[in-house]
């Protein structure tokens, strides 16, 4: 399978609609291209020429002037912290709006974060944003301490016995 089967077959096991396939496309894409040695700004652009949803493409382009509020499709605005928690546009133009005008991994975190609302899923999807534009290193070390030494509850699972090991292993991968 490809990346992108991949990822269309992950997203259709909690997310049917195709606007969710797409914004799960969306995201894949533009991971790809960072990592990849493109640009926030032409990641964000190869990625808006390839969205297919009208609804995709619209947070896209809305997401170079804002990161909230969105537009919500009955015409009103939502900052995603109010009756439309949890929703993927919400999410989606705060990551990429910080994804083009963050200075810091951990400036641009903290401020998606701090929006409210849904922030585990906002500080998730725009950390992996900014993780692949700024690279490993550009997390703070006191963060990574402290996940370090955090519990691990699935021990074991896949191999990995601590969080030194998890990020051991995420340090190599990506160092080379």
């Amino acid at each position: 399978l490809s990346l992108l089967s991949s990822v269309k077959s992950d997203t259709l096991l909690t997310h049917s609609h195709p606007d969710a396939n797409d914004a799960s496309l969306a995201f894949a894409r533009t991971l790809f291209y960072l990592i990849n040695g493109s640009t926030p700004e032409e990641a964000h652009q190869k990625t808006l020429e390839q969205a297919e949803s009208k609804l995709i493409q619209s947070i896209l382009k809305s997401a170079v002037n804002r990161s909230v509020p969105v537009a919500i499709s009955d015409g009103s605005e939502s900052r995603g912290d109010d009756t439309h928690i949890g929703y993927l546009g919400v999410a989606m133009q705060i990551a990429y709006n910080l994804l083009l005008h963050s200075p810091s991994f951990e400036e641009g975190l903290l401020s998606a974060i701090s929006i409210g609302g849904d922030t585990d899923t906002n500080g998730c999807i725009t950390a992996a944003l900014l993780g692949a534009r700024f690279g490993f290193e550009s997390i703070p070390e006191y963060w990574v301490k402290s996940v370090e030494k955090g519990p691990l509850r699935l021990q074991g699972e896949n191999g990995i016995n601590s969080f030194q090991q998890l990020i051991e292993g995420v340090r190599k991968r990506y160092e080379n």
